[in-house]
């Protein structure tokens, strides 16, 4: 009753005021004893209810209405990242008699081959540094890359400054998380590989022609020093996408290498283990598990020119990829030698992922799995297989011949967790044993971030 007696004054005041409003603002408007009122209560409270809903309504469009302009961010400098990568091999060597002759009694071995925690980023918008240790390798800590670079730079591109992969071949610009097999081919012993210097790199308007140049120290040692008279190196790079079809995941890539190597003190040097390196021991973590299979010792004030060419296209699931390379040694006396190396690989992923491509640095990204592990898919498959070889005899150097079989599974659980295994079998000439074979089957657990 008390309900029923309150409404209809509320009702009545509402409509009240409502039309004093009226005839305030709308001087030609009816007078209030023209508008139609609700004549009962029940009406009364039907019409109130009626405004209610219609305020409500009012009120729910104003929250849902977006801004008109959306404002980004402004992107707050130094802008940092950590990252990190944790690479543990296992491997057992099997070996012939002449190869035990030769290099002795391999041992079996299990532990980190890479553990490296490190920070990147931009100090301000263009200038950007790296800087990463490596736990695992020789020095204990030693440098892997440790630059900085000012990007955008006009007709230039970007230059950098520091310790970082020199620009030869495609196999050396492939980083240690993407890398196919757990080693890189027999031919990346031609390449100069990481060494302290001045680079610079740039591309066209859509990255699909890229060219790179760099000086540097040589040789460079693990803490990224550079400490000699006169030793020095430059190399360039240079590649080029042929054919390129997104709707079918197909791209075809072909690149040129050139170095120039003059290095002192201890003289030049050409040198390779089978395609695994196994792991490092002793004091400072000097002394590797697996030996060099083919090694050209010091050569005295010896200067060498390398060419490398590169090739290589994706299909969908299928990857192919090789390299040839050579150096031209000139040695003391007038003498000179010419090493060879080259590789061809093949990868095809069961589960129907294709390999992405790194636009800047001309190389294929590992897989990133359709159904991770941890979404409860069975994350990504792919199978591997390379031959390649390297030939260190030439003229009065005899460093030995080697060629390596190489076949490969890859599980990737997502896109920072693989497990890979490989089976490699090494066929070396070398003198005083001669022929000689060898067997490795190894693993590894890859964690990256």
């Amino acid at each position: 009753m008390i309900r029923i007696a309150i409404l209809p004054v509320i009702a009545g005041l509402l409509i009240g005021s409502s039309a004093a409003a009226q005839t305030l603002t709308d001087p030609g408007a009816a007078p209030p004893s023209a508008a139609i009122e609700p004549v009962t209560a029940d009406e009364r409270i039907a019409s109130l209810e009626e405004q209610v809903r219609e305020l409500r309504t009012l009120l729910d469009d104003k929250k849902t209405k977006p801004s008109a302009v959306a404002v980004p961010k402004a992107t707050k400098y130094p802008n940092i990242e950590l990252n990190g990568m944790l690479h543990i091999d296992g491997g057992v060597v099997a070996q012939d008699q002449a190869n035990i002759d030769l290099y002795g009694d391999v041992d079996n071995s299990l532990g980190f081959r890479r553990a490296r925690i490190g920070v990147d980023g931009f100090i301000t918008e263009h200038l950007f540094f790296r800087l990463v240790p490596d736990f695992a390798l020789s020095g204990r800590p030693s440098f892997r890359d440790a630059y900085v670079e000012y990007r955008d730079l006009p007709g230039i591109g970007t230059i950098r400054l520091g310790e970082s992969r020199q620009p030869f071949g495609m196999d050396a610009q492939t980083p240690a998380s993407e890398l196919l097999f757990l080693e890189r081919s027999l031919s990346f012993a031609l390449s100069p590989f990481r060494q302290t210097g001045l680079g610079f790199r740039n591309h066209n308007e859509d990255e699909s022609v890229t060219w790179h140049g760099a000086v540097f120290g040589y040789t460079t040692d693990p803490y990224g020093n550079s400490i000699n008279e006169s030793g020095f190196g430059a190399a360039a790079r240079s590649t080029a996408i042929l054919w390129e079809d997104e709707s079918a995941e197909t791209l075809v890539h072909v690149g040129a290498d050139y170095a120039y190597l003059h290095p002192a003190d201890e003289g030049l040097r050409y040198r390779s283990v089978p395609e695994y390196t196994g792991l490092q021991r002793g004091l400072g973590a000097s002394i590797a598990v697996m030996p060099s299979f083919v090694d050209t010792g010091f050569l005295d004030d010896a200067t060498s020119n390398a060419f490398g060419l590169e090739l290589a296209a994706v299909r969908g699931p299928l990857l192919v990829q090789g390299e040839l390379v050579a150096s031209v040694v000139e040695l003391e006396a007038g003498d000179s030698a010419t090493f060879r190396g080259a590789y061809a690989q093949a990868i095809y992923c069961l589960t129907g992922e294709s390999h992405g491509y790194n636009r800047e640095f001309g190389h294929f990204k590992r897989l990133d799995p359709k159904c991770p592990v941890s979404e409860g898919g069975c994350g990504a498959w792919e199978l591997a297989a390379r031959f390649s070889l390297l030939d260190l005899e030439d003229g009065p150097i005899e460093g030995g011949t080697i060629n390596d079989l190489t076949l490969g599974v890859n599980w990737f659980l997502n896109r920072h967790t693989r497990l890979q295994f490989n089976y490699i079998h090494a066929w070396t000439d070398r003198a005083p044993v001669g022929l000689n074979e060898a067997d490795i089957y190894a693993s590894r657990l890859a964690v990256d971030f």
